[in-house]
């Protein structure tokens, strides 16, 4: 199993975490140059609910449809793991809340 990990931190309010996780459709391709698609096809992200993304992930076009397997949100934490159709790649979106802002880790991608 290969694991890309890659981490960033944003200066960011929780409330503003909540509200990128809100509208991840549309945030997802605001976020980077190399977020061409997201289809979120049952509405939202919940578990079971199918997602497609459309990304440039290390120099390569990466276009992946899959399902949603984890899905946890609370006042400190988020966490939304997606897996492949495939069963070949997990993707994870992953925000903390520290003691002055949110630390958002970009997806890490495990093949």
């Amino acid at each position: 199993m290969v694991i890309l990990t890659e981490q960033i931190e944003i200066p960011a309010s929780h409330e503003k975490m909540e509200a990128w996780i809100a509208n991840f459709e549309e945030e997802f391709v605001k976020w980077s140059l190399y977020h061409i698609e997201c289809n979120l096809y049952n509405g939202n992200y919940q578990v079971g609910n199918k997602i497609r993304f459309r990304e440039i992930v290390m120099g390569l076009d990466y276009d992946v449809t899959g399902t949603i397997t984890e899905c946890e949100q609370d006042e400190i934490h988020c966490r939304i793991v997606f897996r492949s159709d495939k069963k070949t790649a997990f993707i994870t979106f992953e925000g903390k809340k520290t003691k002055q802002d949110v630390i958002f880790l970009t997806p890490r991608l495990s093949a």
